[in-house]
């Protein structure tokens, strides 16, 4: 079974009943993984069924898998509610504090640290592998992409990093990384360079090009393949923070003005500004949507088609460090200068439940945090690194579910 393209592997699974899917996986970890891999599902119901409401139980039962599918959505957009389960997993000296963390896999994190060190490790085992020390001094950023088995650093020493497979084949075997051979995997290693000041802000998109954001005011756009600078362009002020979508990229500035620039055309296409403070973060939320934070503690929605600001929350008075966005649940997460994590229903910006406190010591604060799946990954400036597993459903709960409603 493993042997057979995922195309092919997934259409078979589509005819099975869930009861004989739970069976089946439980005997095949291929199997197992994609019957977890929601999104899978989630692309699938949305290709069959285009009006499905995905918080309505009266789901379509037509074919054989719709019911398992659904269930198992309606529980993952309840994921946040859960009390999660605290995993450490090391900590290191405050020369070795996580400047940035970033999912690579559903089971593996990689990790940049103020040292200039790379280092990748499992969300559920505690192996850690250092994989490399190129930058001179912190690493800013950090991007990964997981098909290619691609990865770009961004650091204070002003250069950006790109490691690259020298074989043709995932470093994700099955969703999982063999820690043990990734050194052997990431054998080409480049260095480009551009910026006059350090760069803060690395991304990977569309294959094999990426853009990169400094605070020498100057944004970039390479051809990772090439290994050369496509074009550049001066923005107003130092750049802290960067997102992409399709061919837009959203750019946070020191002076607080958001700036969006078509990578097709080269141009800038809309400009916001909001309260004069630093952008923390940018994240595009949908195509026509965009969210911010900043260090005065709001978190700004943004509307593109209109061009105006749609919603506005003051979510923490020590500052927004970081946010990430879960787009299967309008669910906004966000980080401070303390050591709390807060959930606002991105819908009614209203938080969604008590916030979690990760750690008790004083003047201790998130660095950075990333969130996957119903795990979150968080460093603490105090040197800490963990995890939170909000626990989602084992197969077999999921089907004593099924079962529960179906014959009710």
């Amino acid at each position: 079974m493993e042997k057979l393209p995922p195309e092919l592997v997934f259409y078979i699974i589509q005819f099975l009943s869930p009861f004989d899917l739970l069976k089946f996986s439980q005997t095949c970890k291929l199997i197992n993984e994609y019957v977890n891999d929601s999104f899978l599902w989630k692309s699938r119901l949305r290709s069959t069924f285009p009006y499905f409401s995905w918080f309505d139980y009266n789901f379509p039962d037509n074919l054989p898998w719709s019911l398992f599918a659904a269930k198992r959505l309606i529980w993952n957009s309840k994921w946040f509610r859960s009390n999660p389960k605290k995993r450490h997993i090391q900590d290191f000296d405050n020369h070795m504090t996580s400047t940035c963390v970033q999912f690579y896999s559903p089971d593996s994190v990689l990790c940049a640290s103020i040292d200039g060190s790379l280092l990748l490790f499992s969300v559920r085992g505690n192996k850690i592998v250092e994989l490399c020390k190129d930058h001179i001094g912190p690493v800013w950023s950090v991007s990964a992409d997981s098909v290619h088995g691609n990865v770009i650093t961004g650091g204070k020493d002003t250069t950006i990093h790109f490691y690259k497979q020298k074989q043709k084949e995932n470093l994700i075997n099955n969703n999982f990384i063999n820690l043990n051979n990734f050194d052997e995997k990431i054998t080409h290693h480049s260095v480009l360079k551009f910026h006059q000041k350090p760069v803060s802000s690395v991304k990977i998109v569309e294959d094999h090009f990426a853009i990169s954001g400094s605070y020498d005011e100057m944004f970039c756009f390479w051809d990772l393949e090439k290994e050369s600078l496509i074009f550049n362009k001066k923005c107003q002020n130092s750049i802290w923070c960067l997102d992409h979508l399709d061919s837009l990229t959203s750019i946070g500035s020191k002076n607080g003005k958001l700036e969006f620039i078509d990578l097709q055309t080269q141009n800038t296409v809309c400009e916001f500004i909001d309260d004069g403070v630093a952008i923390s973060r940018v994240l595009f939320s949908d195509p026509h949507s965009v969210i911010s934070s900043s260090y005065s503690g709001f978190i700004c929605l943004w509307d593109l088609r209109s061009k105006k600001l749609a919603s506005k929350i003051f979510a923490n008075p020590r500052g927004i460090s970081s946010i990430q966005f879960d787009n299967q649940n309008n669910l906004i997460i966000s980080s401070g200068f303390d050591p709390q994590l807060r959930f606002w229903d991105l819908r009614g910006f209203k938080e969604t439940r008590d916030l979690l406190n990760l750690s008790d010591k004083e003047r201790e604060w998130i660095v950075s945090f990333n969130f996957f799946d119903g795990f979150i990954v968080y460093s603490l400036n105090g040197g800490e690194l963990g995890t939170l597993n909000f626990q989602l459903p084992t197969l077999q709960e999921i089907e004593e579910e099924i079962f529960k409603f179906k014959f009710k």
